[in-house]
């Protein structure tokens, strides 16, 4: 593997350097200077400081451009300690993880077929969940979050909402015990791209369904929202990177 890390401003300067265009979601950094003479002087001091490393050409920059454009990438962003944030991509021939810690960027170039597992291991280290693996009706889930809108005169709790809403009373007690117990967690999303031709620009899809996943004083839990039904089921890193995998496979 190769590894590389630059700081948030350096790798703001560098992105522009290269004209990548748009930084992609989650690794952008904020622009730095207030004043146009104030970001040149930062820039210049940047580009020497990463010309003096190497890292102005090189392995760096093919990351970079795998980064600007590819044809499939899986982001993840989410709370632990601290704020996760992390970006896994291919171009079809070469992949890229990129992760942001406070003020560190950091790359490593990558299998483009470890996209899944490369990104899940950008989470702390977590056990399974001691849990039974449920599923419930999207419409259900979100009418107990919205406190059953359709009844404003009610005065259901959330258990009372899920159940008149056709889940189980067991189900209900499953999911509202595990939403009230979590400690930190995340989620995880999928872009794919089609290739540019002389007559097309190249497309970017992003998939619908949703991958979070999330920890709880007994294990981790992962939780697929499709647009119709909201399952949760106890998973591990394999678990996890292997239903990462599956999204990836359809889009």
């Amino acid at each position: 593997m190769t590894d590389f890390s630059v700081s948030a401003r350096e790798f703001d300067f560098l992105w522009e350097h290269l004209e990548l265009g748009r930084m992609p979601y989650p690794i952008d950094v904020p622009s730095n200077g207030t004043t146009m003479s104030e970001r040149d002087r930062m820039r210049t001091e940047a580009l020497d400081a990463l010309a003096d490393r190497g890292l102005l050409r090189g392995r760096l920059p093919e990351l970079l451009r795998v980064l600007a454009a590819p044809t499939v990438s899986v982001d993840t962003v989410g709370f632990a300690d601290g704020p996760i944030r992390g970006l896994a991509a291919s171009d079809g021939s070469q992949g890229v993880l990129a992760t942001v810690e406070d003020d560190i960027v950091s790359f490593t170039a990558i299998r483009h077929t470890s996209l899944p597992r490369s990104i899940v291991d950008v989470l702390p280290v977590g056990e399974p969940g001691t849990g039974s693996a449920i599923s419930v009706p999207h419409q259900a889930v979100q009418r107990a979050i919205d406190g059953d809108d359709d009844d404003p005169f009610g005065d259901d709790d959330e258990r009372s909402i899920l159940v008149r809403n056709g889940v189980s009373e067991h189900d209900a007690r499953e999911l509202l015990e595990l939403a009230n117990r979590r400690v930190r967690g995340g989620q995880f999303g999928v872009t794919t791209a089609s290739r540019a031709t002389s007559m097309r620009a190249s497309r970017r899809t992003r998939s619908k369904t949703m991958i979070t996943w999330f920890d709880t004083g007994a294990g981790r839990y992962l939780m697929v929202h499709d647009g119709t039904w909201v399952s949760i089921a106890p998973a591990g890193a394999d678990r996890i990177a292997n239903r990462i995998d599956e999204l990836l496979r359809a889009a």
